[in-house]
């Protein structure tokens, strides 16, 4: 079937909600003020879909209201449709700025960023403070707690009925915030950074893995050719991912696409570059936004402050800031069960896989019997207890929990490696050791732990320490890095021992288990930081990556978790909740808790009723 969007309304006022269905089936419906009921119709195979939208205008003053409310009027095979009601406040035309709009929105930044080339980057501390600037192709709405994927750079598109070529059409009369003009030249210039990034890093490129051509059809439209199907489950959700902001083809062409030392380039998005210090990032209105109606603030600073520290918490409690991420588990429950007044907490899961990383380019743990030695002797249960107070952790494997693909409690309790060690897991691991030419421990190089300074990690790597020394006699040295600078040390692979989960922001094992464990381009991918390669997983990957079938799906996830078993490239450190809260005079906030990737930092639909 073809997916394109069927609307003949050409009102100034539009919006297009994406759903996606379980099985990636997909409906794109479109709202439009005005007060009146509008019928979209979708082509599908079968009976039409009509949505009914009911747009509600309340004028108070200078403010007018928007009320949508989206009604499932037919469900059409296994489409999934939620319902949304939405209240944002948008300009009247010709009036002044009313007391809802203006002021300056302070935010608790993770940062300050190593470089400034988000493509290459897996850090918060660089999307976190730039997305403001930056427009995507689609963009997830905060606007329910599923986050339904709206449009943003594209105005709809086409799937063809194969799934093998995405067509975007393309919002006409945006501008660069130089005054230059956007068109489809960019984002093919963007696109392919991210999924044609040569010798330079691209940290998403593998989520783009079956596309082989893009091209330019229009100014205003560009089309992406694919080798193998996907669906916009998987496609338009990579998409939509934080970090796939599109930049200005001229900037890529002088830089060569290595955005590392650029901190102020021109974007599309909301926000203009003010200024940038070692303290905080300023970004301002931009008054020429595609979008009239947006954004809301004047101003926004993002404020430098590590993640789970007393600093944090005591910014988000005295109003120093507006809005904070990362804080610690009791801080983050108070605020969500209404403990402190005035402050409402919200908890978000972040789809990735927790893990520490053995450096296989690094002499001994080349050597399986290595890896699986210290693999058995750490303790993921008593890790989770000792950083309780820091960050809400619970155990896993290698694959997502959450998803049918992750083994069970009960599975990860019994499992030599993944449960707590037994007086047989470590005669196990003393004896593999002495089989790798280390007898207890004798000759054995002291191991560098690389740990970032956030305390999880600090906690984390002093316990790794605690249990190789007690159970295989291996001394150790914890390197503490700077978060701004801790992911480019293990790009360069500079430890021996570290953290180094994976997460693409998709939860098909296809997407993240290349994305860490796999091989893109003939060398490991931009996750895979133990630099590991084993010929039968790759392969077992693109079956994987292939298969429809979620019985043969399960069947190729136990053949790979067999692998793992016996390589333990990493060992599995499970994964956790993460917690925000914000001061109750922002809104416009995601209104509950989420499961989501960095995608809401725009910050372009928020506004302040206090400043």
């Amino acid at each position: 079937m073809k997916h394109r969007l069927i609307d003949s309304l050409t009102r100034r006022f539009r919006m297009g909600i994406l759903m996606l269905g379980a099985a990636g089936g997909s409906l794109i419906l479109s709202v439009a003020c005005g007060g009146e009921t509008v019928e979209v119709i979708k082509e599908v195979a079968g009976p039409a879909v009509i949505q009914t939208v009911i747009v509600e205008k309340e004028v108070a003053g200078a403010v007018v209201v928007q009320t949508v409310i989206v009604e499932k009027r037919e469900i059409v095979h296994d489409t999934v449709i939620q319902t949304v009601v939405v209240s944002v406040p948008v300009a009247a035309a010709g009036a002044p700025k009313p007391s809802t709009w203006g002021g300056t929105l302070r935010l608790a930044a993770h940062g300050p960023p190593a470089h400034f080339d988000f493509y290459g980057s897996t850090t918060i501390a660089n999307i976190g403070s730039q997305a403001p600037m930056y427009n995507k192709l689609v963009k997830h709405l905060g606007i329910s707690t599923d986050l339904p994927i709206t449009t943003d750079l594209a105005t709809s598109w086409e799937i063809s009925p194969d799934s093998k070529t995405y067509t975007f059409f393309l919002r006409d009369g945006v501008k660069f915030h130089d005054g230059s003009d956007f068109s489809a030249e960019d984002v093919k210039a963007s696109y392919d950074r991210i999924i044609f990034p040569g010798e330079l890093v691209s940290h998403r490129g593998s989520n783009f893995g079956a596309v082989t051509d893009i091209n330019i059809i229009d100014p205003l439209t560009i089309e992406f050719k694919l080798s193998a199907p996907r669906g916009p489950g998987i496609m338009l959700n990579a998409m939509a991912h934080g970090w796939n902001v599109i930049v200005k083809k001229e900037t890529l062409d002088d830089t060569k696409g290595n955005l590392r030392e650029v901190d102020d380039h021109p974007g599309t998005g909301p926000f203009k570059y003010v200024s940038r210090n070692d303290e905080v990032w300023i970004q301002e209105r931009n008054d020429d936004y595609w979008d009239p109606s947006k954004p809301n603030v004047d101003m926004i600073e993002h404020i430098w402050l590590i993640a789970w520290t007393p600093e944090l918490s005591a910014a988000v409690l005295s109003g120093v800031v507006d809005w904070g991420m990362w804080l610690d588990p009791k801080l983050g429950n108070d605020l969500r069960d209404g403990k402190h007044e005035g402050i409402t907490g919200l908890r978000w899961t972040l789809p990735n896989v927790g893990a520490i990383a053995f450096n296989t380019s690094n002499k001994p743990y080349d050597d399986k019997r290595v890896r699986k030695a210290m693999s058995l002797v750490i303790d993921q249960w008593a890790i989770i207890e000792a950083t309780k107070e820091v960050r809400d952790g619970f155990a896993g494997d290698w694959f997502m929990l959450g998803t049918p693909f992750a083994l069970s409690e009960a599975d990860l309790l019994s499992t030599p490696g993944l449960r707590v060690p037994t007086e047989e897991d470590i005669a196990l691991a003393q004896s593999l050791l002495a089989e790798a030419g280390f007898p207890n421990g004798d000759g054995f190089p002291t191991v560098d732990l690389l740990t970032r300074e956030t305390p999880d990690v600090r906690i984390t790597m002093a316990a790794i320490q605690a249990m190789l020394k007690e159970h295989l006699n291996i001394k150790s040295k914890i390197k503490l890095a700077d978060a701004s600078v801790y992911g480019e040390q293990l790009i360069k692979g500079e430890f021996d021992v570290s953290g180094g989960g994976y997460t693409v922001g998709l939860t098909d094992p296809a997407a993240y288990i290349i994305a860490g464990l796999g091989e893109c381009d003939g060398k490991p991918c931009s996750q895979n930081f133990s630099r590991w390669s084993n010929p039968q997983f790759n392969a077992l990957i693109d079956e994987l990556t292939e298969e429809g079938n979620q019985a043969v799906r399960l069947a190729l996830v136990d053949e790979m978790r067999e692998i793992l078993f016996d390589e333990w490239p990493i060992m599995p450190s499970g994964s956790g909740f993460q917690y925000w809260g914000h001061q109750n005079h922002l809104k416009g906030v995601v209104p509950g808790d989420f499961s989501g990737h960095y995608e809401l930092h725009m910050w372009d639909d928020v506004f302040l009723t206090k400043k």
